[in-house]
């Protein structure tokens, strides 16, 4: 007799045969580790339906929502209160939304695909939508952190390739979830995440894709300062002097990065974010975490950190401790009773 296929770990969520309030309540905290949902109306018969798959370090899902204006939103709050480093991604299937994407708000139809960093914020609303969801640690990418950080705010109208190339690949996917065998379920994942990176390539920004003109050089920069992030001392001149710059040519190769002196404080502010809102560093104070960052002013750099990500440092400590913990993510298998909300909360650790 063949073996029993071991079938992928899978969940429903479904409030439909609820009133409004309830339905949309049962969705509000199923994607409570996620995003801050709210219901802009009171209508009578919201409803919402979600198929989730754990595809090895992915969730896969198909959801539809229907009746009801409403939105998700992920701040910086919500970021430190359950961060996950991992990206979003989302094809509308049907319907529409408005979500910001670089600060501008785009309309939405189908076949549009919308990629997002989940250490970053994230704004839409909707009314009658339904999509192909799927979430995935962003070092499954494999991609060094200045490629990376590119992967934010990323449009692919349904009318591009890539679009239409993704939403291929993934209903062919879904369609093959119940015959996809457990030990084959992370291959599935990472094809399915190399197809995004590959798709993506063209679609970072004009000041990025500027700045991989002269890459090799800006990544031998960023890993100097990655590494030398403890030092106080750590500036232009320190790079100039280490690495064989003129100070003209190393602001013009960060110009479009914002300037060399912005992307070291970008970089030291995200180390010690990360640090703060995870509870392996909980022990630790956090002017020793600044300091070990190469912050010397403890009242410049709480200033510096709340101008940055629009909370104190010790508001992002708080929010992780009274939260579910950060960084979190999928390690193994999860049995299919578990709810989406501890799915979630699981993504992104590495």
């Amino acid at each position: 007799m063949a073996p029993v296929k071991q079938r992928l770990p899978h969940l429903t969520l479904s409030a439909s045969g609820l009133s409004a309030p309830d339905s949309f309540e049962t969705y509000r905290q199923a994607v409570s580790t996620i995003f801050d949902a709210s219901l802009d109306d009171r209508q009578e018969h919201f409803q919402v339906h979600v198929d989730c798959v754990q595809l090895g370090p992915m969730l896969l899902s198909q959801a539809s929502m229907s009746n009801g204006a409403y939105r998700y939103e992920r701040s910086m709050r919500k970021v430190a209160q359950a961060g996950a480093d991992a990206v979003l991604v989302q094809i509308i299937l049907a319907g529409s939304d408005v979500r910001i994407v670089k600060g501008e708000a785009v309309i939405s139809g189908p076949g549009d695909v919308f990629i997002c960093d989940l250490t970053r914020t994230i704004s839409t609303s909707a009314k009658d939508c339904r999509n192909f969801t799927f979430v995935f640690p962003r070092s499954l990418l494999g991609l060094p952190e200045f490629d990376l950080d590119g992967l934010h705010d990323i449009y692919l109208p349904a009318s591009s390739t890539q679009a239409k190339l993704l939403l291929a690949h993934v209903r062919a996917l879904w369609a093959e979830r119940n015959r996809i065998a457990l030990p084959d379920a992370a291959m599935f994942a990472q094809s399915t995440v190399g197809l995004i990176a590959s798709l993506t390539a063209n679609s970072i920004d004009d000041d990025v894709r500027q700045a991989h003109a002269a890459h090799a050089e800006i990544a031998r920069v960023q890993h100097f300062v990655d590494s030398h992030l403890m030092d106080a001392e750590l500036g232009p001149d320190m790079i100039c002097s280490r690495l064989g710059f003129s100070r003209s040519s190393l602001y013009r190769l960060f110009e479009p990065l914002g300037g060399v002196a912005s992307y070291i404080r970008d970089r030291r502010l995200r180390r010690v974010f990360r640090q703060l809102a995870s509870r392996q560093t909980s022990h630790r104070k956090l002017a020793e975490i600044a300091f070990d960052t190469g912050f010397s002013n403890i009242p410049a750099f709480t200033r510096a950190f709340k101008a940055h990500y629009g909370v104190t440092p010790r508001d992002v400590r708080m929010l992780a401790e009274a939260g579910n913990g950060w960084p979190v993510h999928l390690d193994e298998p999860i049995d299919g009773g578990e709810r989406l909300g501890h799915w979630l909360n699981r993504l992104g650790r590495a």
